[in-house]
């Protein structure tokens, strides 16, 4: 079964299996042994998947709904709990995880509905409780996501909330990122988070944001949106002093951009932010702009953490792209340069109709990096560690977006013939492992296939519906 066309529909686990929305089902895949398996609850198309753990999965409908997977004894995924809020499809996700926790978990869910949700766990052997639901921001949120404040001496664990919006020319806040983070006074003991700060310099729809924290304790941001423009926010521990003199700074900007304002431009907002929580002062400010790509950028994807050889953790500086011109890249900052953020390296796919990639991930490891495209197929790439920056393309599965309509397979055995009602064929080879791999795609247009049958292993018959052009 293919990928859902939508940002943020898959998520790949420290355990290896790759789970993503499939029709109205959760796939999932593992890699190794080629197989997919699917699961079934929702009642319309899976919006967006992500990992709470290596044995729980959460996700996120068009039937309004988040469900809640968890793995048996034998490995098996089972629906066990159903959160019911929105009136509209959810949109997107973002999970946290309290370290050295029993399974104290942050969930956060944005709708269709203009509204959010925030739901708490306190430990794996209870529930989750809502925590706050209503509209946070006043329009249509796109993307979350969500992270930890550098820390403190005083707070370590402080949960960040960034949302991100959809607009673009004449918006005022449609490609605006808002960070939130909990009130200090809140009602009934609950999460409440209030707006401390708008980024502001995307000039389109925001599709992603992705989070981690570097090696030198600060937060780093990334969001892309539909202007092509990939942006670095850097979140660290200010004072009181320094938010005075940025202050300033920005009372110095906003005089001289005056007219820039009232024609809604925003590229160049740059001044930082400061912002306090609890008895502590923060800032967020822009650190780089990242452009390469030729056309909507819907994925941003950190490389995951890696051990050293002293067995200490540590977080490399480099970002996955994901993009419709139908590549993805590799950015890293260059010592040479000064730290200025370059793309690496570039893959993707040259004509055919993949129609450009929906999102893009590192794999576990950081060895191989995976990307799901327009017709639902998954396109895979290993680091060649004989060749520095070289990646190959890797076989991995596929599958069709409607409902199979007939099946066939070659006189020989080698490999089947599956349609559907959108109008496409594809063939899969059939090894001797078994393992099901897409050979080839087209599209019939102006036809509503309904059946075929294999005559040799070369030739199909069709019967179709034709529709006159």
């Amino acid at each position: 079964v293919g990928c859902n066309r939508l940002c943020n529909c898959a998520a790949w686990s420290s355990n290896g299996l790759l789970a993503y929305g499939a029709g109205n089902f959760v796939g999932l895949y593992n890699n190794k042994e080629q197989v997919v398996r699917t699961l079934r609850g929702h009642k319309d198309r899976v919006n967006c998947v992500e990992w709470i753990s290596e044995t729980e999965i959460i996700s996120g409908s068009t039937d309004s709904s988040l469900f809640l997977w968890k793995s048996d004894e034998n490995g098996s995924f089972k629906n066990t709990s159903k959160l019911q809020i929105h009136s509209g499809s959810i949109t997107s996700l973002a999970v946290i995880s309290y370290p050295n926790s029993n399974g104290k978990t942050l969930v956060v869910a944005t709708s269709a509905d203009r509204t959010i949700s925030i739901w708490l766990r306190e430990s794996c052997e209870v529930e989750f409780e809502l925590q706050q639901h209503g509209s946070l921001v006043g329009e249509a949120v796109e993307c979350c996501a969500l992270h930890f404040l550098p820390a403190t001496e005083k707070y370590q664990q402080t949960p960040l909330l960034a949302l991100g919006g959809v607009g673009g020319a004449g918006s005022c806040r449609g490609s605006e990122i808002i960070l939130f983070l909990p009130s200090e006074t809140s009602e009934n003991g609950k999460l409440n988070f209030q707006k401390v700060v708008g980024l502001k310099g995307h000039e389109d729809w925001i599709r992603c944001l992705s989070f981690i924290t570097s090696d030198d304790g600060s937060v780093l941001l990334a969001s892309c949106a539909q202007d092509n423009f990939i942006r670095l926010w850097k979140v660290e521990t200010s004072s009181e002093e320094q938010s005075k003199k940025e202050k300033e700074k920005t009372d110095d900007i906003f005089a001289s951009l005056a007219m820039l304002d009232t024609i809604h431009s925003t590229s160049m907002s740059q001044q930082g932010h400061t912002f306090k929580c609890n008895d502590e002062w923060f800032s967020a400010i822009l650190e780089s702009v990242l452009y390469g790509h030729e056309d909507w950028v819907y994925s941003v994807y950190w490389h995951p953490p890696i051990t050293l050889e002293n067995g200490k953790k540590s977080q490399p500086l480099c970002l996955l792209s994901a993009s419709m011109d139908k590549t993805m890249m590799i950015w890293r900052p260059q010592e040479e340069e000064n730290g200025v953020w370059i793309n690496e390296v570039r893959v993707g796919e040259l004509g055919g109709n993949t129609l450009g990639f929906y999102g893009g991930l590192f794999s576990p490891d950081g060895k191989r990096i995976l990307a799901h495209g327009y017709n639902g197929a998954f396109h895979l790439w290993e680091r060649n560690d004989n060749s520095a920056g070289q990646y190959d393309p890797l076989p991995t599965v596929s599958g069709h977006f409607g409902p199979v309509n007939d099946c066939s397979w070659d006189p020989s055995g080698e490999y089947f013939v599956t349609i559907v009602k959108i109008k496409q064929q594809e063939f899969s080879p059939h090894g001797n492992k078994r393992k099901e791999i897409l050979l080839l795609k087209f599209i019939l247009k102006f036809h509503d296939l309904k059946f075929t049958d294999m005559i040799s292993n070369a030739d199909a018959l069709l019967g179709v519906n034709h529709i006159a052009s």
